[in-house]
This record gives C-alpha cells, structure tokens and sequence, in this order.
C-alpha cells in the first residue's frame, strides 16, 4: 500500500475534525475520522466564526454554502 492510499485518523468530528478531514479529501488522502459521541447534534456549540476560519472555508470550496447557512452577528 502507498502512503498516499493509506487511511489519516482525525480523532473528533468538531469543526477542526471536519475541516481537516475536507482538506485531506480534496487533497486525494483518505481521512477516516474517530468521534465517541453516538449521536450528531442538531445545532453548533460555536457563537461565531473568525475572518481566519472563513479564509480557510473559502481556500476549501465551502465559503458560500458556509455564509448562505449563516447568521450574522453584528454589534460591540
């Protein structure tokens, strides 16, 4: 077996879980992501997302699907 063909574990499927195993896919790697919850919950835990973290969802492919499903914060 090759390395490139060989599995990734990303242990949790929180928002830096997914995006890794994202990146990994794209880049033809095969992630193989590890969660101890038995479930999936319904609503995110995160209040907001970072200028960084939409960056990253835009180098993805994801930005717009993300911005679309989003509600914006504003205020101080």
């Amino acid at each position: 077996m090759s390395k490139k063909s060989q599995p990734i574990c990303i242990v949790g499927s929180g928002p830096a879980g997914l995006v890794s195993a994202l990146a990994l896919a794209q880049k033809g790697l095969l992630p193989v992501i590890l969660e101890k919850s038995s479930g999936h919950r319904s609503r995110s835990r995160a209040t907001g997302l970072q200028s960084e973290t939409l960056r990253i969802f835009d180098a993805l492919g994801v930005g717009k699907d993300i911005r679309r499903m989003a509600t914006p914060i504003f205020g101080s």
